[in-house]
Formats: structure tokens, C-alpha cells, sequence
């Protein structure tokens, strides 16, 4: 070793020291000698130290361990551009090197294993520049040990496989997506000639070798050999040289591992592609798979001493099981003649490995292993039922597969009591999988990924197969009387006898018949015992499982699902189910999720249905029991989402709310999981029935209780909500959305006319009581998060050493809180702020602090850019809308000024998309008329969203984007609020762009802009003149034309005031006759939408493979040629609300001012070469009236205010110009 590896040595030692300071060190220096030429070669020096065995491990694991690691890391950083010029093939060479000698297991082959796959990545998938490799990794296989024997060689066969495995592992995806039909790569088609076709023979030995130790340990003998193999104690390699028999379970084990890493290999190439080079030999595969799923049975038996033996035998049985999946689904043609056997073998198998889950106990618990392959075979199961030809082949043997492998997976066992005791949130999603927002099986289809949990996996198939033979095709059920009715059927039939039909001819009927069988609990039925109970448990996840087909083909008439409801659900809700309490409660939590599912139906009883789920809510077993609990609320959730409502909601928002409380004496109550479903249920059913939820009584109870669930969850600062604050906080603006809409329909329907909604303008009415007696549970809900006074401090310290010198014996607060759930937090203080009735309830409720707290809080808040989440700019506009009504006193307003200007300049800068932008610009204008109120300069506040608008403004590639009209309204009202004397802060070139925007959104959007709006851009073009910020005459042209177009439209919205009020009255009654005939057609319209959803679910219509390819592909190709879109050039009509914006700090005179500051400036200051600029702007952008300089005056002086009497006319080019002194309200030097 050089000095160099053994001062790398050294360094790499220290990267595994205890102390942080030594490991930074050491990091460092490894990143500085990463640029010197050799050091990837020297790294991989380090990893040859690796120990060969377990027993040469020791100092050697020190440096070959974080040499594989620093190795990875540079690989991954600087492959394939960053490396010194003349590594790049030596380096590969020696990855593979190293991967093929390296010992078989350990953290050293698998770092190596993954950097051999980013190489693989580079230089194979993509450029395609390692011609070398094939050829290197054959002679590697011909020359490892298995093949030559131990001692000879130090190529590890093992390594070889997994250097195989890796290189095959790009091609399990498609390459080219966008080809509907793609071949299979020419580089996978050289992979499998060059090293899968010769494998063919290891296959044969290493399964067959696998096959004969099972059988060994099974007590028989192997049934034959595999592929060409040979069975028994002596193996033959590929090349014909001898290997010593298999003597010891760990060599047994070793060899599975081999059998396991070459089906991986199958796998991956079979996943996408089928190559032509594979299509010979997959015959001798196939028979490989089928064999190893006949025998995968007895992988199982072992007991538990011999899992750790036996585990690389079952991964094998499981991933022949994938494989098989993979050419069910993408190469079918292949497997038809197959099919049988495999649906017979998977059957067997899977319902083998649920008869071990049954018995098995909590001492001896079945394999993780074991429950991921049964859930495999039911999904390749799936996958043959997908196609017709495949269901035909399920449906006569349907009874058969529901009773020996379908329902033993749905059965409860030792394991399932355990997971209830011990994780209720992985009980509930592995086997209640219906909570929203969580995985949950919603679509039934073969196609569905692995879905890892077998009872998920066997409730996915007896839903597909009930589905897909709606029609018919199931034989009975598999008893004497069946068969003895078939048989009698068939020879009716050849008589030529009229043979009925059976009605339980279906696999969903058939499924109902065989469910029959078992008796429910309670209601006169002794309580089940212990098998009882478990089959019940498994018929009420069948149940579930069949909601989607008894909703689509058994609601003609509601009998059947009321009475199944009744008589098989309904009784498994009662408290005494089960003799054991545990399983008792576990029926009763498969009830709730069954009545959940089943609410699909429209035909559940619901007020028999609420009780029995209420009862469940608020009995002391769910107390017991936290997922009873939360399986009643998911169900209730369920329920209400379609439509299944109560009678009388009291009762139900009555019950969550009370376990919506904190338990007291629970330390656990925080992330109590059935108080997260139980304040989700209120937010549910707030969202489902606001006429229930938002009623006054309702409500305003239901607010404080989620207002006390924040307040008492809440963490000191600067700890983060939990997400019971934050389903807390959700909740809450659900409920208070439900009053506003609650008050809204009261106001409509005129049942109180002393409502009044609140709006943003504030002339109208005071908010309603109802949503007054809101604002304190609101404030409830952000006072703890929020002030140092609901900790007993005077201010938060400012770290976690300084506490403060007033803070209480209960407080720990460390710090200042951070931004945490803010939109929902933004929204309740926005409502808080409109709804506030006057300055002394501000006080009361500690508002105007809050406000405060949560400007400080905006600042660091970068949701907006993320998420583009607006309720921080609406808490804004409210902020100005309070104090412009008196509720909020001015100190507030000012402390808070600076980072509301802040945030909103920020947020037109950094806006993800143009919406979000014209959102911030929206709300710019309530920024800037609040500072003109409390901040009479209030210049900082105009320059700092000034800057931000122009900057913003001048990044566009074009002004006639959507975007820019927003912009330019921002930017008017800055120049608009500039200061009445001397020039402008803003630059000539910037006056002039925002001229140019303005203008082109005038001519573009005349009809949309208000009026407040025009006189904004008005009053900012004419400070434009006034202040010299234009200094030439071309851009004293562009300014003036953006005058004129705004002039004009404040004149065509005086004059269509008029005529739309003598409109509106006119079209009252022709309104109303409209209504009554657009009622009519939309009837027709759904009656027609009805017929066609139920005369048009053919069979023809399901999507072929071949569909399915070509509409993927087509979708790539758009994906592929969609070029980069531009974030500002997308529309921004969501950000428009249609209302008046604030002209506070706007200087402006009455109606027709405008028109005469502008005339008065043509009179007085406009030069020649200005009027001759301005005719010529006016010929290449003409407004409708004024395509002549001359018409100017005539136009102008129509517009012009009362207090005008005095008219002036233009002087001709090249004279003097008069002046005018005319009096009136000073526009920046300008005398109106």
C-alpha cells in the first residue's frame, strides 16, 4: 500500500469517529483530495481490504466500509462530467473489478453494487459507450468460483449475478414511452444472448437443487428434474465440471440467494420487453416458475429455527410469483396454455400460507415473507381475471377458490388481536383501509401495483371477480346439491329441455349464498366463540369488499341490501358479539367499516345506521379501544359523503366533539389517533351539510370545542403543531365556512332581514351575531400559538437560555414560534378581523395583537411560493378593511405595516405563476391605501411594492400577457400615491414600460377594468407628466395615450350605467321565464345522461391493452414536445373579483378631472414634437373617436367638470403656448 492509500486509510477511519468535530475534518479533507487525479482508483484500493469472510472481519471493515461510501457518494456527484479527463474507463473497469471480488454479502457489495448502477446508467442505458462490459461480465461468469471451484478463482459467482441483476435493472421500464408498441433495446437483446441464454443451465441446477432440499426437509423426495437439470445430492455446473452436493443449510441457503438473484434478473427483462433472443428459451423458464410455485408450499413448513435458512428459498417462490405477474400482464400469448396450472398452483398456495396465519400464534408469528407472496398470488390471480378469457377460467372454480383461499385471507387471527393492541394505525390501514386521505382500495382492478397486505389483496379479487361476472358465467357453489343440479342441467340440455336459469349463478351471488353460511352475533344468537367470532370477521370484510357490485347490480330494489344491512351487519355492531371482549370489539369495528362501504348503495338505513355508529363513537369500549373509535368515525365520514345523513345531526356533532376533547390524565392524547378521525368526521360533515353544521347553536358550540382541542395541543414555541392542532385548525374554517354559507342562504331566502354578510367594502350593514359569536373561538384557536401572554410572558425569549422574567411555573416556552399551519390560521384571523364588531371586542379578544404576531410570522411564511396559498394576502386586505371600519386600532396597523408591505412586495417578486402574482398585486392596493392612512409619507412602503411590481413588470416577454394588467395597476397606484411636487422616484424607462403595459391592457380589456381602477391609471399617467418622469417626446406620447384611454373608459362606464339599470329592470321577468325553461332542459339533460350511464356499460366498452398503449403514448409524446411554459404567461381572471379598489392616498377631483388636467397639459406644456408624437402614437394605436390630434379638444372638453368654464385650443407646431391658470385640486403641478 502507498503512502498515499495509507493516509487515505487514516482519513476514512475518522470518518466513523464518536466525535462531530473529527468527522467534519475528515469530510473535509476526503472533498478536497476528490479533485486530485487517482483518487477514485485509491478509494477503491481501500475497498479491496474488505474482509473475504466473516472471520477475517475486523480493522479491514474500517476503512472498506466508508471507502465504499465516499466512493458512492463521488460517483454520484461527478459521473460522468466531472471527472479528470483519462479516468472514466479505468475507473469503470475497477468498479466492476471490485464489485465480482468483493465478498457475497455486507454494506461493501451493496455500496459497490449501486455506484456499478450509476455507471450503468451513464455509459450504458444512455450514451451507450462501454462496449467492453458484455464481454467482461461473460468471462467473469465462465471464471467464478461455482464454476471452477472456491479455491481457484476469486470471482464470486454471487457478485457476478448481482453485477447481471444491476446492469438489467434500467430495462424493467420502458425506454421510449412515447411509441405505443416499443421493441425491446438492442443492448437488452445483447444482454440476454451474451448472459441470460447461457444461465439457463445454472437455472436448471440451482432450482433444481432448491426443489430437492425442500422435499428433503419435507420428508419425500424431488419429483424430477428442472429445465434440463438433475436431481439429487450431486449437481452438474454449466460447463460440465462437478460441484460437491449441498451438505449444510447455510450452503443451501447460499445457492437460494443464487436462485433468487437470477429470477430478479428474468424479472427485470420481462417486465417491459420481451426480447426475440429470450422467446426460445422461456419455455425452460416457465417450466422453471410453474415448478417452484408447485413446491412453494413446503418454503414454508420450516419452523422457526430454520427461517433464517429458509428465507432466500421463499424471496425466490416469491419472486418466481412476480415474474409470472409480469407475462400474466405483459406477455399473455406466452403463458395461455400455462394458465390452469398457475391459477390451480397460486390458489393452493395462497390459501396453504393463510391456513398458516390462522393457526399461527404470537410465539411463533407466520414470516413477513409469507404474507407478501399470498398477497401475490392473489394479485396474479387478479391479473388472470382481468382479461375474459381469464375470468372464464376463474368463474366455475369460484366457490372452490372463495372457501379455500379467498375467505381463509379475510379471517381474523392471533396476529390481527395483536396489531389491535399494539398499533392501531397500522391495524386500521392494513386491514380498514377506508380513511380519507389515507391508502385506501377505491378502484377495483387486476391492474392495481402490489398491494403488499393479503387481506387487501383477496378482498381486490372477490370484488373484481363478483364485478366481472355480473353477467353470468359462475357455477354454483361447490356442494352435492349444486353439482347434482348442474348435472341435471346438462342433461336437460341435451334433451333439448328449457333449462332455468339459476339466480345464484354469479360469483357476487354465489359469494352472498356461501357467506349465508355463518350466523351473526347478538340479537338472540349466543355470543361466537373464538372461530366464530374470526369467520364473522372475514364475512364482514367480504361484505365490504362487494359494496362496489351490490351498488351496481343489486339496486334495483333496496330489499336486499336493507336486509342484508339488517340481519347480517346491523347485529355484529351489538356490544356483546364475542365472548372475548378484544374480539368483540374487533367485529364491531368491522361492522363500521362494512356499513361504511356499503353506504355506496344509497340503500343503508340511515338513522338505524347512525345509532348503531354513535354507539360505537361513545361507548367506554372505545374508550378501551381507540380504533373502534376511529373505524365508527371513518364509517360516519363514509356515510355522509354519500349522502347517508341523519335524522337529527345533534346527536352525531354532539359525539364527536365530545371525543374530539382532550382526555384528561392522557399523555397519549395529542396524537391520539381516534380524536384526529373524530375531528375530521366535524369537518366532514361542516363540508357535507353546512345547513346543519353552521346553524347557530351548532356551530358556536362546535367552534369552542375545536378552539379548546387547538388551544390545549398546542406546543410551546418554537416546537411545531401536531397534527392534532393542525386537523383542529382545518376543522374550525370548515365550521365557520358552514355559518358563512349558513348566513349567505338566510339572506337569500330573506328569513332574517337584519343579516348582513360581510363584504370588503365597508358601508354595508355590521356581520350577524351568528358569526360575531364565532370571532372569540377563533381567536381561542391562534392565542396560544401566537402570544407570549397565554404562557404567563411578557415577550418571547429571545433563545432557548433566556425565558423571560414573567413567565409562569407551567410555561417551557423556548423561543419564538415559526410559521406553522398558516393558511388555515390566516383564514380564522381573516374572519376574525371581518366579523369583529368594534374596537372594544378587539381588545377583549386580544386582536390587534394577533394581528401583529401574525405579520411578524408572514415574513418568514414561504407558502405562498410553494403553494401559492392566498390566505395570507386576504388576512392582509382584512387587516385594512378592520381599520377602515374602526375595529382596529392604528398602533396595530402600524407595528404591522412594514412586514404586510414586506410580504406583499415579496410575493409579487417571487410569485410562482401569474395568478399568484395578480393575487399579490390585487391586494398591494389595500397595502397601500392602509399606508397612506397611518403613514401619512409612507414612501417606504410605495417604493419598496413599486420596485417589486416594475422589476416584475419589465421580466415579461411581452406586455400583452394577461400579467401585465395586474402589474401595471400596481404600479399606477405607486406612482399615483408619489409625492404631489417635484419629479418622480421612478426611472424614464420605467414610466415608459409601464405606459406601454397599461395602455395595451386598456385597448385589450376595456370592459374589464372599474372604476376606480381607470382613475387609479389616470391620476398615475398625469404625475407621470407633471413629475418629468417621461423625458422624451415619444414617451410623453405613451404616457399621454395611457390617459386617454383611461379618460374614455370612465366615460363609457358613465354612460353605461344608465342604460344597464334600465336594463336590469327590463329583464326581470324575461328572467325569470328563462329560468323556468333552462329548468326544463336541464332535466332532459340529466334524464339523458341517466339513460346513457345505464344503457351504455357494455363490455365493449373496456379499454384494450392495445388502447391503453397507444393513449400512454400519445400522452408521452405531448409531455415529451410541451416545451417549458412560461410562469407568467398563464391567465389571472381567478384573481379578479370584479370590485373596486382602494383610492386611499389617491388624490383626485370630482368626475371629469381628470379630462381636464389632461386637456389643460395639452394646452400649456405639450410641445410640437409632443402633439407630433402623440398623432403619430394615436395613427399606430388608434382609440375609437380620437384617430385625429384635432378631435382632442372637442373630446376632452365634452368630459371635463363643471368647474371648467374657460376652454383653451391647441396651439399650432411650432407657436408658443399659452397658459393655463385655471384653479381646482393639484395633480403635481397640474391646475385643474
Amino acid at each position: 500500500m502507498t503512502a498515499e492509500e495509507q493516509h487515505l486509510s487514516v482519513v476514512l477511519r475518522e470518518t466513523t469517529a464518536c466525535d462531530a468535530n473529527r468527522i467534519a475534518a475528515a469530510e473535509m479533507q476526503i472533498a478536497n483530495a476528490s479533485d486530485q487525479p487517482g483518487f477514485a482508483l485509491a478509494l477503491l484500493a481501500c475497498v479491496s481490504r474488505a474482509p473475504k469472510s466473516s472471520a477475517d472481519s475486523g480493522a479491514a471493515d474500517d476503512v472498506s466500509v466508508p471507502a465504499a461510501a465516499a466512493l458512492h457518494n463521488f460517483v454520484r456527484a461527478r459521473w460522468p462530467h466531472r471527472l479528470v479527463h483519462g479516468e472514466r474507463e479505468p475507473i469503470r473497469a475497477a468498479i466492476l473489478r471490485s464489485l465480482l471480488v468483493a465478498p457475497t454479502s455486507g454494506p461493501v457489495t451493496r455500496l459497490l453494487a449501486e455506484t456499478f448502477r450509476i455507471v450503468i446508467t451513464a455509459d450504458v442505458t444512455k450514451q451507450k459507450c462501454w462496449p467492453d462490459l458484455l464481454p467482461a461480465l461473460c468471462a467473469a461468469m465462465r471464471e467464478s468460483d461455482l464454476m471452477l471451484g472456491k479455491e481457484q478463482s476469486p470471482v464470486r459467482t454471487a457478485n457476478a449475478l448481482v453485477a447481471v441483476h444491476t446492469l438489467l435493472k434500467p430495462y424493467k421500464y420502458f425506454q421510449n414511452p412515447t411509441l405505443a408498441k416499443e421493441a425491446a433495446p438492442p443492448e437488452l437483446e445483447a444482454i440476454v444472448k451474451a448472459l441470460l441464454e447461457p444461465l439457463l443451465g445454472m437455472l436448471g441446477v440451482l432450482a433444481s437443487g432448491t426443489l430437492a432440499a425442500a422435499a428433503a426437509e419435507a420428508g419425500g423426495t424431488a419429483t424430477g428434474g428442472v429445465a434440463g437439470g438433475v436431481a439429487g445430492d450431486m449437481t452438474t455446473a454449466q460447463n460440465g465440471v462437478p460441484t460437491p452436493p449441498v451438505k449444510n443449510e447455510k450452503k443451501q441457503a447460499e445457492n437460494d440467494a443464487l436462485l433468487h438473484t437470477l429470477l430478479k434478473c428474468f424479472h427485470h427483462t420481462i417486465a417491459a420487453y420481451m426480447p426475440h433472443a429470450l422467446v426460445p428459451s422461456l419455455r425452460h423458464w416457465l417450466e422453471v416458475l410453474v415448478k417452484l410455485l408447485e413446491r412453494s408450499p413446503s418454503f414454508f413448513n420450516a419452523t422457526s429455527g430454520q427461517t433464517k435458512t429458509t428465507t432466500p428459498r421463499r424471496k425466490a417462490a416469491k419472486r418466481a410469483i412476480q415474474c409470472l405477474i409480469s407475462l400474466v400482464t405483459r406477455h399473455r400469448r406466452h403463458v395461455d396454455k400455462a394458465l390452469p396450472t398457475l391459477c390451480g398452483h397460486a390458489t393452493h398456495l395462497a390459501g396453504v400460507l393463510s391456513g398458516q396465519r390462522l393457526v399461527s400464534s404470537l410465539d411463533d408469528p407466520p414470516c413477513p415473507i409469507a404474507s407478501r407472496t399470498a398477497a401475490a398470488c392473489f394479485d396474479l390471480l387478479a391479473r388472470v381475471a382481468e382479461t375474459a378469457p381469464g375470468f372464464k377460467l376463474l368463474a366455475p372454480n369460484f366457490g372452490r377458490l372463495l372457501e379455500q383461499a379467498i375467505f381463509p385471507a379475510l379471517r381474523a387471527s392471533a396476529e390481527d388481536e395483536h396489531d389491535w393492541e399494539t398499533d392501531e394505525e397500522e391495524y386500521l390501514r392494513r386491514n380498514l383501509p377506508n380513511d380519507f386521505g389515507d391508502d385506501q382500495l377505491t378502484v377495483t382492478s387486476g391492474f392495481n401495483e402490489e398491494l403488499y397486505a393479503p387481506r387487501q389483496s383477496a378482498c381486490n379479487l372477490l370484488a373484481l371477480l363478483a364485478d366481472r361476472g355480473s353477467g353470468g358465467g359462475a357455477g354454483a357453489l361447490d356442494d352435492s346439491t349444486s353439482s347434482g343440479k348442474d348435472k341435471r342441467s346438462r342433461k336437460n340440455s341435451k334433451a333439448g329441455g328449457k333449462v332455468k336459469k339459476n339466480k345464484n349463478d354469479t360469483p357476487g351471488d354465489v359469494a352472498l349464498v356461501f357467506l349465508d353460511r355463518f350466523p351473526p352475533p347478538g340479537d338472540g344468537n349466543a355470543p361466537l366463540d373464538g372461530t366464530g367470532a374470526s369467520a364473522y370477521y372475514g364475512v364482514l370484510l367480504a361484505y365490504g369488499a362487494l359494496s362496489t357490485w351490490l351498488a351496481k347490480h343489486k339496486n334495483e330494489t333496496s330489499s336486499t341490501i336493507v336486509t342484508l344491512a339488517r340481519r347480517r351487519v346491523f347485529p355484529a355492531l351489538s356490544r356483546n358479539g364475542a365472548v372475548s371482549d378484544v374480539a368483540s370489539a374487533m367485529l364491531r369495528a368491522n361492522a363500521c367499516w362494512c356499513v361504511g362501504e356499503l353506504c355506496v348503495t344509497d340503500h343503508v338505513p340511515a338513522t338505524e345506521a347512525h345509532v348503531e355508529l354513535l354507539d360505537c363513537l361513545t361507548c367506554q369500549t372505545g374508550v378501551e379501544h381507540p380504533a373502534l373509535r376511529s373505524a365508527a368515525a371513518s364509517a360516519i365520514a363514509s356515510a355522509l359523503h354519500n349522502s347517508c345523513w341523519p335524522t337529527d345531526w345533534t346527536p352525531l356533532l354532539t359525539a364527536a366533539a365530545a371525543a374530539a376533547a382532550p382526555v384528561a390524565g392522557d399523555a397519549d392524547s395529542d396524537t391520539n389517533a381516534s380524536r384526529l378521525r373524530a375531528i375530521r368526521l366535524i369537518a366532514v360533515a361542516a363540508e357535507t351539510a353546512p345547513e346543519h353544521c353552521g346553524a347557530p347553536a351548532t356551530a358556536t358550540a362546535l367552534a369552542a370545542a375545536l378552539a379548546r382541542a387547538c388551544a390545549s395541543a398546542t406546543p410551546s414555541p418554537p416546537n411545531t403543531f401536531p397534527p392534532i392542532v393542525e386537523t383542529a385548525l382545518e376543522a374550525l374554517n370548515a365550521v365557520v365556512e358552514a355559518s358563512t354559507e349558513c348566513v349567505e342562504s338566510y339572506e337569500e331566502e330573506g328569513d332574517d332581514t337584519s343579516i348582513s354578510v360581510p363584504h370588503r367594502s365597508p358601508n354595508h350593514k355590521p356581520p350577524h351575531q351568528h358569526l360575531v359569536a364565532l370571532v372569540p373561538h377563533c381567536c381561542d384557536a391562534l392565542r396560544r400559538a401566537w402570544l407570549p401572554s397565554a404562557w404567563g410572558l411578557d415577550a418571547w425569549p429571545a433563545s432557548s437560555g433566556d425565558s423571560g422574567d414573567g413567565m409562569a411555573d407551567d410555561a417551557d416556552a423556548g423561543g419564538k414560534p415559526v410559521p406553522c399551519a398558516m393558511g388555515d390560521c390566516s383564514r380564522l384571523l381573516t374572519k376574525a378581523l371581518r366579523w369583529c364588531p368594534d374596537l372594544r371586542s378587539t381588545h377583549q379578544i386580544n386582536l390587534a395583537e394577533l394581528v401583529v404576531a401574525h405579520a411578524e410570522l408572514l415574513v418568514e411564511w414561504d407558502a405562498f411560493a410553494e403553494e401559492e396559498d392566498e390566505s395570507g394576502l386576504c388576512a392582509i386586505t382584512a387587516v385594512a378593511e378592520a381599520f377602515t371600519r374602526g375595529v382596529l386600532p392604528s398602533h396595530a396597523v402600524s407595528a404591522s405595516l412594514n412586514a404586510h408591505a414586506k410580504f406583499v412586495a415579496e410575493s409579487i417578486d417571487g410569485a410562482p405563476n401569474a395568478v399568484a402574482c395578480a393575487r399579490a398585486c390585487r391586494a398591494s392596493h389595500a397595502i397601500l391605501g392602509l399606508a397612506s392612512k397611518v403613514a401619512p409619507t409612507s414612501a417606504a412602503t410605495v417604493s419598496l411594492i413599486g420596485e417589486a411590481a416594475t422589476s416584475r413588470l419589465r421580466s415579461l416577454e411581452s406586455c400583452d400577457l394577461p400579467l401585465a394588467r395586474p402589474l401595471a395597476l400596481a404600479v399606477a397606484a405607486c406612482v399615483a400615491r408619489s409625492a404631489g411636487t417635484g419629479r418622480l422616484d421612478f426611472a424614464p424607462d420605467t414610466i415608459a414600460e409601464w405606459a406601454r403595459a397599461a395602455s395595451r391592457a386598456l385597448a385589450r380589456d376595456d370592459g374589464d377594468f372599474v372604476q376606480s381602477e381607470l382613475r387609479v391609471v389616470a391620476v398615475a399617467a398625469l404625475r407621470a407628466l407633471a413629475g418629468g418622469a417621461a423625458n422624451d417626446s415619444e414617451a410623453r406620447a405613451g404616457v399621454v395615450e395611457c390617459a386617454l384611454r383611461a379618460v374614455i373608459g370612465l366615460r363609457d362606464i358613465d354612460g353605461a350605467a344608465g342604460m344597464d339599470k334600465a336594463d336590469d329592470d327590463s329583464g326581470d321577468s324575461d328572467d325569470s321565464h328563462e329560468d323556468v325553461s333552462d329548468d326544463d332542459d336541464n332535466e332532459d339533460d340529466e334524464d339523458d345522461d341517466e339513460d346513457d350511464e345505464n344503457g351504455n356499460g357494455t363490455e365493449d366498452d373496456e379499454e384494450t391493452e392495445q388502447q391503453f398503449l397507444a393513449r400512454y403514448a400519445a400522452e408521452a409524446q405531448r409531455m415529451a414536445q410541451t416545451e417549458v411554459e412560461d410562469p407568467d404567461a398563464g391567465e389571472v381572471d381567478d384573481a379578479e373579483d370584479g370590485e373596486e379598489i382602494s383610492t386611499d392616498g389617491v388624490q383626485m377631483g370630482p368626475p371629469g378631472s381628470e379630462a381636464t388636467a389632461l386637456l389643460g397639459w395639452l394646452s400649456s406644456a405639450a410641445s410640437a414634437s409632443d402633439l407630433g408624437a402623440l398623432a403619430a402614437t394615436l395613427q399606430a394605436q388608434p382609440i375609437a373617436g380620437l384617430e385625429r390630434v384635432g378631435d382632442l379638444q372637442s373630446v376632452l372638453s365634452s368630459m371635463a367638470y363643471d368647474g371648467a368654464n374657460q376652454r383653451t385650443s391647441f396651439p399650432t407646431p411650432g407657436a408658443a403656448s399659452p397658459s393655463n391658470s385655471q384653479g381646482g385640486i393639484d395633480f403635481g403641478g397640474l391646475r385643474l
